[in-house]
């Protein structure tokens, strides 16, 4: 389960975490992290019964993904809910009050989803077209799970990768790399924007993508400077999915431009 250390007396490696609304007190042997534990450091908790028999800190990167991924769900319910008033809204009522097929079929029933699936795919293709949502998906992944800068060693003749990072991963160890994710979770977000503000400049927000990737290549670019004069027996360098997440920011960014310059 989660909690959060909201107290630790370093002297006598002693502490208190609140899980599930309960505090519980634990001791530094119970402590699984590189780091001491801190104050208002958000952990995984583990129990036998009341007493604490481990406690793990959990990374900021896993913590933003989270975030992240909340605020997609919420993104979701907001369309869901949307979707569903335009449907009735076109749906209406037929004469003398009796419903028009489309109305009856928001009440529920299996050819409802059908419908209401068709329904928001015509929807989101009015408004994005095919390329914008896919390339906007693509990259979304793209950033979060592919790996964008990898790190290897040279010795004994072996070349081996020891570290690999997604672009979102990228923000922990470069030093811009809180603009980096800011960035990024503008870009997940950035998708809704034209379909709740109804402005030609709604468009230039879907611009984030390649703002955050051309962040991370500057960022990027001077820690391989940095790690190439470190080591003479390492390099760091740019993955496929850095490269991926290029394509797919492009393919976001070029047709959202041309919707700004076409709306009046």
């Amino acid at each position: 389960m989660r909690g959060k250390i909201i107290q630790y007396n370093g002297a006598d490696g002693t502490g208190t975490l609140v899980a599930e609304g309960k505090q519980h007190p634990f001791a530094l042997a119970a402590w699984r992290g590189d780091r001491a534990p801190a104050v208002n450091k958000t952990v995984d908790v583990e129990l036998d019964g009341e007493t604490v028999t481990a406690v793990r800190a959990v990374g900021e990167d896993l913590l933003m993904k989270e975030r992240a991924a909340q605020m997609g769900s919420r993104l979701g319910a907001a369309w869901n809910r949307t979707s569903t008033s335009i449907q009735t809204a076109r749906a209406g009522t037929g004469h003398a009050g009796v419903p028009s097929p489309g109305a009856a079929a928001v009440a529920g029933g299996p050819p409802v989803f059908a419908a209401r699936g068709a329904e928001i795919l015509g929807f989101i293709v009015e408004r994005y077209g095919f390329v914008i949502p896919i390339a906007w998906l693509l990259f979304l992944i793209g950033s979060l799970a592919f790996s964008s800068v990898s790190a290897s060693i040279d010795a004994f003749g072996v070349h081996r990768v020891v570290a690999s990072l997604s672009m979102f991963s990228l923000g922990s160890v470069v030093t811009a790399g809180f603009v980096i994710k800011i960035l990024l979770i503008l870009s997940y977000i950035s998708i809704a924007v034209p379909l709740f503000w109804r402005h030609r400049y709604a468009w230039l927000t879907l611009l984030l993508p390649f703002a955050a990737w051309l962040v991370a290549l500057l960022e990027g670019a001077l820690t391989m400077s940095q790690a190439s004069d470190a080591s003479p027996y390492g390099s760091v360098g740019f993955a496929f999915g850095f490269w991926w997440s290029l394509v797919m920011a492009v393919l976001v960014a070029v047709p959202a431009v041309m919707r700004f310059l076409e709306s009046k």
